[in-house]
């Protein structure tokens, strides 16, 4: 039995481990909120968010948007910051 209140990634079997023995799930609350509109009505619709483990033991969340790796980190308010970044990023450039 989990000796915390919410459900860890970690509690789970992966959905994917990669050939360097790095292990993914989906964080769908940081997807959702990546593909949610901003205040400026930006998304980012083919975000996905990842937990992923390292064999040593490091935990990152990983943005991927259209299947390619963009950012990793270990706060969920530096991912956050670097979503908000981008999809600031998307509108200036169109």
């Amino acid at each position: 039995m989990n000796d915390h209140p919410f459900d860890l990634p970690w509690d789970k079997p992966p959905l994917h481990v990669n050939e360097l023995g790095v292990k993914f799930w989906i964080d769908e609350s940081s997807t959702r909120y990546a593909r949610r509109e901003d205040l400026k009505g930006t998304t980012l619709p083919t975000a996905v968010v990842f937990f992923t483990e390292h064999p040593d033991g490091e935990r990152t969340r990983l943005l991927t948007i259209d299947n390619a790796a963009v950012v990793a980190k270990t706060s969920l308010e530096d991912l956050a910051v670097e979503i908000d970044k981008i999809k600031a990023i998307k509108r200036c450039t169109g």
